[in-house]
């Protein structure tokens, strides 16, 4: 199973709820290099470990990021069962599917299942706005939310997220100065200045694990 499109719309959400209700171990890849071991090595012995937990789902985040000229040949045998693979379900996820090779998107018995998590239109904008506007001592005026949800477009769900709290956070700071509604329209400004920023690089931080995980 491949999860696919931009960070911030519920990729690694999807895979913990997965992880959580299918109640199976998991092997959750972060990466392949090794100080010690060859990335065959490394690899040989994730799905080792798997299959020793079969029935086991092995993730693997920003495939993009894990797989290289080096080692996506180890990785393509593994997936292709030059070991028996009875029990195991592989989750990947990619923000750059282009990144990809071919031969992990397209072939057969990889990576079969597709699943692409696209940025909320507007409907979906909308929607999550009144809900949020729900949970405010004064609610914000519909036409806020509205204005709100036309303004957010290229907004993921993180920054939607983002949006509700800063709002939230700027309310409990300011009192009853401004409404709900004019506070939520000036924080998606701010936002969007942020988003139209050039991207400033930073470590990736780790991501939680869903026990019972196995980390590699």
């Amino acid at each position: 199973m491949l999860l696919l499109g931009p960070p911030g719309n519920g990729k690694t959400h999807a895979i913990k709820a997965i992880i959580n209700e299918s109640h199976l171990p998991c092997v959750y890849v972060k990466s392949f290099t090794g100080r010690y071991t060859d990335p065959a090595d490394s690899i040989a012995q994730v799905f080792e470990r798997a299959r020793s937990l079969a029935p086991c789902i092995v993730v693997l985040e920003d495939l993009d990021a894990l797989i290289n000229d080096t080692n996506r040949s180890f990785l393509l045998n593994e997936l292709d069962g030059f070991a028996a693979n009875h029990g195991l379900v592989t989750i990947a996820s990619s923000n750059h599917p282009e990144r990809l090779d071919p031969s992990l998107l397209h072939r057969p018995s990889r990576f079969d299942r597709k699943y692409r998590f696209e940025l909320p239109d507007l409907a979906l904008r909308s929607r999550y706005l009144h809900q949020w506007s729900r949970r405010l001592p004064t609610p914000a005026a519909k036409h806020a939310l509205d204005r709100a949800a036309t303004l957010t477009e290229g907004f993921t769900f993180a920054y939607l997220k983002e949006t509700g709290l800063s709002t939230q956070m700027q309310l409990a700071s300011e009192g009853q100065t401004r409404s709900a509604g004019d506070v939520l329209l000036s924080v998606i400004e701010g936002l969007k200045q942020e988003i139209a920023s050039p991207p400033v690089e930073r470590p990736a931080p780790a991501a939680p694990l869903v026990p019972p995980c196995a980390e590699f």
